[in-house]
């Protein structure tokens, strides 16, 4: 399950609260939170294990994080997992977009695919999914852990690892999501000791993506933070 927790006094006291599990999976789990452009919340998760695999999910607060509607589903597919969201604030055609990308297995659940969807709609519908990541330089696709982050111009990246060259890459899209160009090599990355000593649980290197959008002298800026 999920617990989620609200402060309406700056972080002095918090109001917690577990999610229900959605009917027919056992499993919630890796959860992502944005503020839309109208202040509502929404909280994104993957419902696990279930009747056709795993759901990508979103369910919205209208009240601050107080209560939350029903569960939406974005996706269903046994590979599917780790959705990541952000928010265009931009003053662009598509002020508002929410923003959702997730990795995607193959029939051995070996990852393969970075996909990404979007809503016009503050999270009640979602485009169908595009493939974001093209062939890698072994030729294959083993991609995962994406992040995502909108620039102060309304164009959006995406970064993921993949597995086999162990390299980092990142895309652009200029409309919001709906295309995206051709995938961009960061940097090489060196996987940490797996298993760690004393743990029994795979250990996979942790990856995140920031976009300067303040509008300052470094605005536009892309920065990739990963394991080496």
């Amino acid at each position: 399950m999920i617990k989620h927790g609200a402060s309406f006094d700056g972080g002095l006291t918090w109001v917690c609260t577990r999610r229900r599990l959605d009917a027919g999976f056992p499993f919630m789990v890796d959860p992502e939170v944005v503020f839309d452009t109208h202040g509502n919340v929404l909280l994104f998760y993957l419902s696990a294990f279930g009747p056709g695999g795993n759901s990508v999910c979103v369910r919205r607060s209208t009240d601050g994080g107080v209560t939350f509607g029903k569960s939406t589903v974005i996706t269903l597919d046994p590979g599917d997992d780790k959705p990541k969201a952000a928010v265009c604030r931009a003053a662009v055609a598509h002020f508002g977009r929410i923003a959702l990308t997730w990795m995607r297995g193959d029939a051995a659940l070996v990852p393969e695919e970075i996909l990404a969807a979007y809503s016009d709609d503050h999270g009640k519908t979602w485009s169908p999914p595009v493939t974001i990541n093209e062939a890698d330089s072994n030729g294959g696709r083993e991609s995962l852990a994406s992040d995502i982050a909108f620039a102060s111009d309304g164009d959006l990246f995406v970064m993921w690892q993949d597995e086999s060259p162990r390299e980092v890459w990142c895309d652009r899209s200029a409309d919001g999501g709906a295309t995206f160009g051709t995938d961009v090599v960061v940097s090489p990355y060196v996987n940490p000791p797996n298993p760690l000593t004393g743990f029994q649980f795979d250990l996979k290197p942790v990856f995140a993506l920031a976009v300067d959008a303040t509008g300052g002298p470094h605005d536009g800026n892309v920065y990739v933070v990963h394991h080496t």
